[in-house]
């Protein structure tokens, strides 16, 4: 197993993702910036996403998408709801993604 160790930063745009061909990008701020799920949702995640989605990015996924890792119940209200990595997937096929089982990527 191969271990990658990413420093947890925000150069001119945390939700930028690069534009060099052939390599790849990620989401990684600091844990400082999470204030709430929605938050993070609207200020970090939803903004990357769009800018990767705007530029057809494939998406490498390490999750399988299955409805125990898709979902959750929620301890308060005893709802399902989305988990943080449900809603990227949703909003992934909202864009026309769907994932690839081969390749584990989500592509258009």
């Amino acid at each position: 197993m191969c271990l990658l160790r990413f420093p947890k930063r925000c150069g001119t745009s945390c939700h930028e993702p690069d534009d060099e061909d052939g390599g790849f990008n990620l989401l990684n701020t600091p844990d400082e910036l999470y204030v709430s799920p929605s938050q993070f949702w609207n200020e970090y995640n939803k903004p990357w996403l769009d800018n990767a989605i705007e530029k057809n990015d494939i998406f490498k996924i390490a999750t399988e998408p299955t409805w125990d890792n898709l979902t959750r119940v929620n301890m308060f209200t005893g709802k399902t709801e989305l988990t943080g990595f449900g809603r990227e997937y949703t909003y992934l096929k909202k864009y026309g993604y769907y994932f690839d089982t081969v390749t584990k990527t989500m592509v258009k």
